[in-house]
C-alpha cells in the first residue's frame, strides 16, 4: 500500500460489440466486449481529476451505440508527517489516513480521525506531550482526547496518553518575625500565584 496511489476498475456488459475507453481525450484501448469485460486503471495519483469516456461501438467501429462519460476525482489521502504537533482541535475525515514512523503530539488539543482505512506503514505513536513542563507554579495540561473511527486498520500504532508535567514550585522567602519586641522563629513563606 502506498499513499495517494489508486487503482480504478472499469467494467461493461458483455455484448457482441466493441468497447473503446478514453481517458482525458486519449484512447486507451479498443476491444471486443465478448472477450474483455473490464479493465483496471493502475497507479492513479490521489487528488487527480480525470475525464473517463466508455463507448460501446458497432462491430465495424463506425457507429457509437452508447456512451458514458464521467468526471473522476481520485481521492486524496491524508498523510501524517514524521512529526505532527497539534496547535488546535483537529478533525480528519478522509477515505484513507496514512502514518509512517509518525509521532503525533496532541498537547492539550483534541484529535478526531474518521476514515474507511487507517494504514500505519511503520510503527507510529500518538502522545499527549513530549518532555513538556508547565511554567513554575502552574499545573500541567491534560493531553487532550483522541477519537479514531476506522472501518479497517492495519499496522502498529502506540499510544502514550501522558499529560504535561506540573511546573516547579514558586520561589519562597524567609520572614524574620518579631512579636511584642521579642524575636520569634523565622518562617518560610511560599509565593502563591
Amino acid at each position: 500500500r502506498r499513499p495517494n496511489v489508486y487503482d480504478v476498475l472499469l467494467s461493461w456488459p458483455q455484448t457482441r460489440d466493441r468497447v473503446r475507453v478514453s481517458l482525458d481525450g486519449k484512447v486507451l484501448f479498443t476491444a471486443n466486449t465478448s472477450e474483455i469485460l473490464n479493465h483496471t486503471l493502475n497507479n492513479l495519483s490521489g487528488g487527480a481529476k480525470l475525464n473517463l469516456l466508455i463507448e460501446i461501438l458497432s462491430k465495424d467501429e463506425e457507429d457509437v451505440l452508447t456512451s458514458e462519460s464521467r468526471d473522476l476525482e481520485v481521492p486524496q489521502d491524508y498523510v501524517f508527517p514524521d512529526e505532527f504537533i497539534l496547535s488546535y482541535d483537529m478533525k480528519i475525515h478522509n477515505n484513507r489516513v496514512f502514518m509512517n514512523n509518525s509521532v503525533i503530539i496532541t498537547q492539550e488539543f483534541n484529535l478526531e480521525i474518521k476514515t474507511k482505512e487507517l494504514i500505519v506503514l511503520n510503527d507510529s505513536t500518538m502522545q499527549g506531550f513530549a518532555n513538556s513542563k508547565a511554567q513554575p507554579g502552574k499545573t500541567g495540561r491534560s493531553g487532550g482526547l483522541i477519537n479514531i473511527e476506522a472501518e479497517y486498520a492495519e499496522g502498529k500504532l502506540m499510544f502514550n496518553l501522558n499529560s504535561e508535567a506540573g511546573g516547579d514550585a514558586l520561589k519562597g522567602y524567609y520572614v524574620h518575625r518579631l512579636s511584642g519586641g521579642k524575636e520569634k522563629q523565622d518562617i518560610y513563606l511560599a509565593t502563591c500565584p
